[in-house]
């Protein structure tokens, strides 16, 4: 019984150590994309079109009107998926497109480690 409630204990700890790990890895991801994304419309002239206004301009223009979300977010979000999935003519934009996408594999592969864990700290005994 000791040896069980043990295991069940260390289960929990590495659920709780994956599911931070997780979180940190997808933060570390997200930057990797952002430099890409950022680097991509300097370099291409499009970064007006990618970010139009600044952050806190954006805060308050969706703390205005929260509905936009809805609307512009998915429109974004495919717009920069879009340009992450093409391959760059540019050596350096290739090259900080494979470390956003290598990051991205990794925070799949510790995300997966993480549920698996969580799934059997949890799972009934």
């Amino acid at each position: 019984m000791v040896i069980a409630d043990a295991l069940q204990l260390g289960l929990l700890i590495a659920a709780i150590v994956l599911a931070i790990t997780a979180f940190v890895v997808s933060y570390w991801a997200g930057n990797a994309n952002l430099d890409y994304i950022r680097e991509y419309g300097t370099r291409t002239g499009t970064s007006e079109e990618l970010f139009p206004v600044r952050l806190p301009d954006v805060q308050q223009r969706y703390a205005l009107r929260p509905w936009l979300w809805l609307v512009e977010g998915p429109q974004r979000m495919w717009r920069t998926l879009r340009i992450s999935a093409r391959h760059a003519s540019d050596p350096e934009l290739e090259r900080l497109r494979q470390r956003y996408q290598l990051r991205r594999q990794i925070q799949i592969l510790v995300g997966l480690a993480a549920l698996v864990a969580v799934t059997l700290a949890f799972w009934p005994r």
